[in-house]
């Protein structure tokens, strides 16, 4: 099974004091992304930190949305993109951001905040593991194997979820998860 990834377009916020704000941000968050945000969040949970950042360039930031306003942009053309520096993704407990600055001013400007909750719930990830229960699924059927049985023998989904909670404390206690 390919998970595809989850592409977003949320409203942009800030560049009030600028001749071109934008209006809309569009990106796209792949699995090793979504499974980094996800450790992120469990980090800033765990030392209660408000955000993490890091550098990440993947946002447009862009003046008018493509769907709702094709005019505007063809009218703007290639300028419809605003230009940034300084890109940043920003993870917190409960959300994520992107942000950056105006090429060449001081003036910030970032999308609304999406939810971990939702991304975790596309890529089927748990909270602070970055694993998806199918790749738990391919662990434990090689353990359950290795004894003499396999997964596909499990049939009551309250059973796979103990057995996947089980390996996620495992995974917990030794630091990879």
């Amino acid at each position: 099974m390919s998970i595809t990834n989850k592409d977003y377009k949320v409203e942009a916020k800030g560049g009030g004091e600028c001749d071109i704000t934008p209006r809309v941000v569009v990106f796209s968050i792949d699995l090793e992304t979504a499974k980094k945000i996800v450790k992120l969040a469990a980090l800033a949970e765990a030392n209660d930190l408000h955000r993490i950042e890091s550098f990440d360039y993947r946002a447009q930031f862009l003046q008018f949305d493509p769907e709702a306003e094709p005019e505007e942009v063809e009218r703007v053309g290639d300028e419809n993109e605003i230009r940034t520096e300084c890109d940043l993704l920003a993870v917190g407990k409960k959300d994520f951001t992107f942000s950056a600055y105006i090429k060449h001013t001081d003036i910030e400007i970032r999308s609304e905040g999406c939810s971990i909750a939702d991304l975790m719930a596309h890529f089927g990830l748990q909270a602070g593991t970055g694993i998806t229960d199918a790749q738990l699924d391919t662990h434990l059927d090689a353990i359950l194997r290795g004894g003499g049985s396999a997964l596909k023998h499990y049939s009551m989904a309250k059973s796979k979820d103990d057995m996947r909670n089980a390996l996620r404390r495992a995974l917990a206690e030794l630091g990879n998860g």
